[in-house]
């Protein structure tokens, strides 16, 4: 495996927060499990975090800026995915909101099956596969994140970039009998499968995303001594393992042994 220069982190949200005022933008850090994970792996390594900014009125050259001051303070740099209100009601709100997070949840009766969020969620796929190749360099980790992006990993591939593109779902994975509902299913196992490591935050997760491969593609899962799962593919090798979200605990461990932090809890 190449050695790892930097991480390049891709979300579908930046770790941020926008208050736009009338003569500028205002970003504050975000909050979230992602956020609290990611963010000290990045400064560590100077990385990248590619990732759709929300929602924001302000012309894409004041967004620009706003996100370059804001990396130079955080530490590592801010790229962003600029999506038009088609894409987030179809892409975010569609597939994502209403397919997906309910069916990987077991509400699969809750599930909204529009052709065309499945169409529109490719074409974002795209657009962050588009900001990925133009940002990384030879050695980079490509680190995916959530349901949001399980397309872009193929697209890379299809590209020629031969990084280690790794993928991370921070929720369930359903069994194979609720996963076949979905009529995409095929395509995101497909996808999925290009990254060198998925993980999971469960071993249920795990064996249910075996599950789905064996199935779909007829291929072997073998489960390791060291507990990682390796999907046996023809030209490639597609491991999988159980590996739960936490935080930097010595980071937080030493901002509760601050004097004022001490002085105020007692």
């Amino acid at each position: 495996m190449t050695s790892v220069n930097r991480i390049v982190c891709v979300s579908n949200r930046l770790p941020i927060t926008v208050i736009e005022e009338p003569d500028r933008i205002d970003l504050q850090p975000s909050s979230g499990g992602l956020v609290t994970a990611m963010a000290p792996v990045l400064r560590k390594c100077r990385g990248v975090w590619i990732g759709w900014p929300g929602e924001i009125k302000s012309e894409e050259r004041v967004i620009r800026k706003a996100l370059s001051e804001f990396s130079s303070r955080s530490e590592f740099d801010l790229i962003p995915v600029l999506l038009d209100k088609n894409a987030i009601e179809k892409f975010y709100y569609g597939f994502s909101n209403q397919v997906i997070w309910p069916l990987f949840h077991e509400l699969q009766s809750r599930c909204n099956f529009e052709p065309e969020f499945w169409s529109t969620y490719l074409e974002v796929q795209q657009v962050f596969c588009d900001e990925v190749v133009k940002h990384i360099r030879p050695g980079d980790l490509i680190w995916i994140h959530d349901y949001h992006l399980m397309g872009v990993a193929r697209l890379l591939r299809e590209r020629n970039v031969i990084n280690t593109i790794c993928f991370f779902l921070h929720t369930p994975f359903p069994g194979y009998n609720i996963f076949s509902k979905l009529p995409s299913r095929s395509d995101v196992i497909d996808s999925l499968i290009n990254c060198n490591l998925i993980g999971f935050q469960t071993d249920k997760d795990l064996t249910h995303f075996a599950d789905a491969v064996e199935s779909l593609l007829e291929v072997k899962c073998d489960k390791t001594s060291s507990g990682v799962t390796v999907v046996n593919l023809e030209q490639q090798e597609c491991k999988l393992g159980s590996f739960p979200v936490s935080i930097d605990f010595a980071e937080f461990d030493d901002m509760a042994r601050l004097p004022e932090v001490e002085a105020n809890a007692q």
